[in-house]
């Protein structure tokens, strides 16, 4: 059973979502010039905010583009996000190699149709949904 919806209610149906990583404070590496594998130890030197983001204009009901964004991705999701100073990640880095770090908040982007009930207008939205506080590690 479908039930109607109410004037003025919204809704954001994601069709595709994916990780992103929004780094706060500087990018961060370590070159391991030895011929045997060594531990880089990253700390973040600063600590920031990352809010829930889209690339439209207007006004948009932001607990719909959260839960919009829960239901596809299945997983509990935030208006934002604080990533603290001090925290720190341990990381092997192979002989020859460069481990790069960045910390920040992981979050959902998604893409879907944004509508309001009783409006024909449909907006084709791309969100970015704060999900976790963490790193982003690789290595070149």
């Amino acid at each position: 059973m479908t039930m109607a919806c109410r004037p003025g209610d919204a809704t954001y149906r994601v069709s595709t979502y994916s990780n992103s990583h929004k780094a706060v404070g500087p990018t961060q590496s370590n070159h391991n010039g030895t011929s045997r594998t060594a531990t880089s130890t990253f700390t973040a030197t600063v600590s920031g905010t990352v809010s829930i983001s889209w690339n439209v204009s207007g006004s948009l009901k932001v607990d719909r583009l959260i839960a919009g964004a829960e239901v596809a991705a299945g997983v509990n999701l935030s208006a934002s996000l604080t990533a603290s100073l001090g925290n720190q990640i341990a990381v092997p880095t192979p002989p020859r190699k460069t481990t790069v770090a960045t910390y920040g908040v992981w979050r959902k982007k998604t893409n879907g149709i944004y509508q309001v009930c009783g409006q024909s207008r449909q907006r084709h939205v791309t969100a970015w949904t704060p999900w976790r506080v963490g790193w982003y590690v690789k290595q070149r």
